[in-house]
């Protein structure tokens, strides 16, 4: 195993020596690498070695990105409400309107 760099900015600019690039990536290189198979059973990861993974970058603060759950000026919550087949139904709010409580 070896250390790794990733450059999550796409308009970032890195110019390294060749010799220097080795290990680092940007998020569609990691995104490709991640969905080749194993070319070694002994590296393969097993569904407890995800979750184990997942549990280890939630501790760290990585997680999903917002920039996933935002239409236009609506962030929608994470989970679904209602799902179907080829769609989900979320809640969302307004980022520039004030929320507002019915009084009785």
């Amino acid at each position: 195993m070896s250390a790794a760099v990733c450059f999550t900015d796409s308009s970032l600019r890195v110019r390294l020596p060749a010799h220097d690039q080795n290990g680092v990536y940007t998020i569609n290189e990691l995104v490709e690498m991640l969905q080749q198979p194993a070319r070694d059973e002994r590296r393969r990861i097993t569904p407890t070695d995800s979750r184990e993974v997942k549990a280890a970058l939630t501790r760290v603060g990585i997680r999903r990105s917002d920039a996933e759950y935002k239409v236009g000026p609506y962030l929608l919550e994470r989970k679904a409400f209602d799902t179907g087949p080829t769609w989900a139904d979320y809640l969302a709010r307004h980022s520039e309107l004030p929320e507002f409580t019915s009084t009785p």
